[in-house]
């Protein structure tokens, strides 16, 4: 469930006078479905946004939340350890498949907490530097923080009962698409799905009009290299290129480059890349920001077809915070 339709349903929930269940992964270990950060609300009409990993450890939370719910108690935020083995003690999800995971339970109601989480809902739309915290004594939207941390949610514990969750309000997994033809709008919907805050820069209004976009995709109807400018904390940004031509590649990437995104990829053959290499360099960037660029972006397999493609990179990308999560 993306971060800003999270606070968003809980914030509609709450205005419309009923509490609602909410619950976050904030740590895990390798081997668990439930990935950090991962969110769950359950309604009291019943209805179900997002996951936390499935199966029985998620039934059976649904049904202790749905009881929960139509008790009308509003408990103390708490979180537990869910231990996927096939064990009998106090900690076994009743899951197998090793690893295991913390959740934080909490629930929203309208009279307490309406105001906190409208303060929370606009913060979010609007980006900002800040964070809330949860204690077992409540919830408490702590204001700017910096500089921006790498993780979405922070478990910091000092023993079972003396326990902070901080959770980020802006999302830090974020990428630039440049090139709204098929292959970037494959892109752009596959990373909205997994949870980014998507760009889609692209200077043909009928392309923008074409493909059916998730209204949660920003769309920048500008040049190549004046959208670049466009987009939200490129510092936090994955950069990829993969518009209709090489001289529109390299304008794409002049902007990429000179806007410091995060980190910068481009979709071609290596003939093409070259080419693109060549006329950076006599552009006048170095040779270091040149070689930084991850030329061809994807993961090397048989992909064509532009949903393919769009797997590829996903799937390198996810591959890479991976690597950065746990090294």
């Amino acid at each position: 469930m993306r971060l800003s339709e999270f606070w968003k349903r809980v914030r509609v929930e709450l205005e419309a006078g009923r509490s609602v269940f909410a619950c976050i992964v904030v740590d895990q270990q390798k081997g668990s479905p439930g990935t950090k950060a991962a969110r769950l609300l359950l309604t009291e009409a019943g209805r179900q946004y997002g996951t936390i990993g499935g199966g029985i450890m998620e039934k059976e939370l649904l049904d202790s939340a749905a009881e929960l719910l139509a008790s009308g108690a509003t408990p103390p935020p708490e979180i537990r350890v869910a231990a996927h083995r096939p064990t009998e003690d106090e900690l076994a999800s009743g899951l197998i498949c090793g690893g295991s995971q913390t959740n934080l339970m909490l629930v929203f109601h309208p009279d307490r907490h309406l105001d906190r989480i409208r303060e929370i809902a606009t913060a979010v739309a609007s980006e900002s530097h800040e964070v809330v915290r949860v204690t077992n004594t409540g919830l408490e939207k702590a204001g700017v923080v910096g500089p921006w941390a790498d993780d979405p949610v922070k478990l910091l514990q000092d023993g079972r009962e003396n326990w902070e969750v901080v959770i980020y309000l802006r999302n830090q997994r974020r990428m630039a698409v440049f090139g709204g033809g098929h292959c970037g709008a494959a892109l752009a919907r596959l990373m909205n799905d997994l949870g980014y805050a998507v760009s889609l820069i692209e200077p043909r209004k009928d392309v923008l009009r074409n493909f059916r976009m998730p209204r949660t995709v920003r769309r920048i109807n500008k040049s190549f290299e004046s959208g670049a400018g466009r987009v939200f904390c490129p510092g936090e940004t994955h950069a990829v290129v993969m518009t209709y031509s090489m001289l529109t590649d390299v304008e794409a990437l002049d902007g990429a480059l000179t806007n410091d995104f995060k980190s910068i990829g481009v979709m071609g053959s290596r003939p093409k890349i070259a080419q693109i290499r060549s006329r950076l360099l006599e552009k006048g960037f170095s040779r270091l920001q040149v070689d930084a660029i991850r030329a061809p972006i994807g993961l090397s397999f048989n992909s064509d077809t532009p949903v393919e493609i769009a797997v590829s990179v996903a799937a390198e990308v996810l591959s890479d915070r991976e690597k950065n999560t746990n090294g």
